[in-house]
Parts: structure tokens; sequence; C-alpha cells
């Protein structure tokens, strides 16, 4: 919870570079882990109940819009990752959280939970089904990475 705490004091602190839609209500969450039939980690809740879904200067992290999670688009997780289910197999444990801009999604592996966090992953946009390479122990550690990476 720390790099968490750390990213979202970096984040308050360069408020200009966040376009973020705003918190999210614990309800939608909860509806939203059903509906993908996963639980997200501690620090993703958090991250959807303080920020939702947005940007970081030029670093899109996706979560939660609204409770639409049919009719929406990016950067709703929830949207994508049933769109990608759908039309790419994408395995049932992973949740698009971040696109890499070179052909990798970034997700959380909701199959291999340590304590309250579980690792992103990288998959390759046309092999979804295919293999997955860790990056990150938990979601504090990509955002921190990346919020650090965009005020290089």
């Amino acid at each position: 919870m720390i790099n968490y705490k750390s990213a979202v004091s970096i984040m308050k602190a360069n408020g200009e570079l966040c376009d973020f839609v705003g918190s999210i209500d614990q309800s939608v969450i909860n509806k939203a882990e059903k509906v993908l039939g996963v639980s997200f980690s501690k620090t993703y809740r958090a991250y959807l109940s303080e920020f939702g879904a947005g940007n970081f200067g030029s670093q899109e992290i996706y979560g939660i819009i609204s409770e639409n999670f049919i009719d929406s688009g990016v950067p709703d997780a929830i949207w994508l990752t049933l769109k990608e289910r759908k039309e790419n197999n994408l395995p049932e444990e992973l949740v698009i959280i971040y696109f890499s801009g070179d052909e990798y999604y970034y997700c959380l592996d909701t199959s291999e939970f340590e304590g309250d966090e579980c690792p992103i992953v990288a998959v390759h946009i046309g092999q979804l089904a295919c293999e997955r390479e860790k990056i990150y122990d938990s979601f504090s550690e990509f955002l921190l990475e990346i919020i650090d990476e965009e005020l290089e």
C-alpha cells in the first residue's frame, strides 16, 4: 500500500496532469467484479474508488467509467475485458488495465493472489490465450512506475 499512497501523492501534487472520471461507488466496483467473475486487488479497488479511470499525462489507466459495462469504451477496463474475452479468448482470470502502446495489454492476474494483491502480467494482443509475462508484483508497483516515467 506504500507504493499506492506514494503514487496518489505524486498524482495529487501534479493535478494538472490528471484527467480521471472520479470516485466510483463500492456497489459499482462490486458489480464489476461480479460481471467479470473475479476479485480485484486491494490497491486496484482503492484506485477505482478514488479515481475510477483516466489519464495521468499520456498514461491511460483503465478502470470503471460507469455502471454500463456493455455500451462503453476505453478506458473502461470492464467493457474492454468483456470484449476481449468474447472476441479473442482472453482468459477469464485476466482484467485489462493498461495498453503499453507496443501490442501488449497489462492485466491483473486474479488467479495469483498473494495477500490482498495480484500481479500485473503482459499479454500480446494477437496471442491473448497464450503466454503471459509477469511485469509487476502489484497494481501499486505498476501505478507508481508509470507515474514516475511520465514525470521523467
